[in-house]
C-alpha cells in the first residue's frame, strides 16, 4: 500500500464538529470511543416494531428498502455484538419475511443503477446479500450467512441480464457472491477496475474496498490498492473527506469520512 496520508485526528474532528448525534455515535461506535448503547439509542427512532427501516434514505417510498441498506451498513461497519440484539433481531426477521421465494429482495422507489425491473432487484439483492451476513446481534449468523449464499446464486442466474446496470450494483455483488459464485465475482471485478480508471467519489471508493474485502481478495489486489490509495490521499485540510457519489449513492461529508477512515485504517 501507499504511504499513509490520512490523519484519523483530524476526521474524528470533523465528524464530531459537523456531525448530527446519531452521526457522531457512529463514529463512537466504529472507532471504540464511545458506548455502543448510544447508538442503538439513536438509530431506534428510524426502525419500528416490525423491523422496518424508514427515513434514512431521500425520496423513499413506503414499502422501501434503501433506508434498511443504510443501516445494515451501520451495523455491520461495528462490532455491536449483543448490546444490539433486540434491534439486529427485529432487522433480521424483517429481511426473511419480506424475501422472495427465491432468495431474492426488491422495493420500490429510486435505486443506484440502471435498467429494469430484474437489475433493480438484483442491487436490492446483491445490497443486503452483502451486509445482512455482517450484522451482528442476529441469534443465528449461520442462518444469515445462507441468506447470502442464497443471494449470491440468485445473482449468478440473473447476472447475463443485468450486469450492465452500473458499478453500485458490481461493488454489492462483489462482496455478495465471494465463494457462492466466483463468475460474478470476477466480473464485477473486472468491471470495477475499468471504472477505476478515473478517480471516483469517497463514497464509491469505501463500497467498492469493502465489497472486495468480504469477498476475500487480499489487499495487495489492484482493486483494494487502487480504492485505498484513492481514498488515503483524498483527505481535505479540515479533515473530512468530499461528498457525493458517481454511481448513485451519495453521501453526504459527514458519511464519506466515517466511511473512508473505517476503509483506510483497513487497508
Amino acid at each position: 500500500m501507499a504511504t499513509t496520508t490520512f490523519s484519523m485526528r483530524a476526521a474524528e474532528a470533523f465528524v464530531l464538529g459537523h456531525g448530527d448525534p446519531r452521526r457522531r455515535a457512529t463514529w463512537k461506535a466504529a472507532f471504540g470511543c464511545g458506548p455502543v448503547e448510544v447508538l442503538v439509542f439513536e438509530l431506534e427512532p428510524y426502525l419500528d416494531a416490525q423491523g422496518v427501516w424508514s427515513a434514512l434514505a431521500a425520496d423513499e417510498p413506503a414499502g422501501g428498502l434503501a433506508s434498511a441498506v443504510v443501516a445494515l451498513r451501520v451495523l455491520a461497519g461495528v462490532n455491536l455484538g449483543e448490546d444490539i440484539f433486540e434491534v439486529g433481531q427485529r432487522t433480521f426477521d424483517h429481511l426473511v419475511a419480506i424475501r422472495s421465494p427465491d432468495g431474492s429482495w426488491d422495493a420500490p422507489g429510486p435505486w443506484p443503477g440502471v435498467g429494469d425491473d430484474t437489475a433493480r432487484r438484483a442491487w436490492y439483492t446483491a445490497a443486503i446479500g452483502m451486509l445482512l451476513p455482517q450484522l451482528t446481534g442476529s441469534s443465528n449468523p449461520d442462518a444469515a450467512r445462507t441468506l447470502g449464499d442464497d443471494a449470491a446464486r440468485w445473482l449468478a442466474d440473473a447476472w447475463p441480464q443485468v450486469a450492465a446496470a452500473g458499478p453500485a450494483l458490481w461493488w454489492a455483488a462483489l462482496g455478495c457472491c465471494a465463494t457462492a459464485a466466483p463468475t460474478v465475482v470476477h466480473d464485477a471485478t473486472a468491471r470495477l477496475l475499468g471504472w477505476l480508471e478515473t478517480p471516483r467519489a469517497p463514497s464509491d471508493l469505501t463500497w467498492i474496498h469493502d465489497a472486495a474485502h468480504l469477498a476475500g481478495l487480499p489487499s495487495t489486489h489492484p482493486l483494494r490498492q487502487r480504492a485505498w490509495t484513492l481514498l488515503a490521499g483524498g483527505q481535505a485540510p479540515d479533515g473530512g473527506w468530499a461528498a457525493g457519489s458517481d454511481a448513485g449513492w451519495p453521501a453526504d461529508r459527514v458519511d464519506a469520512t466515517i466511511q473512508a477512515m473505517r476503509a483506510v485504517v483497513r487497508p
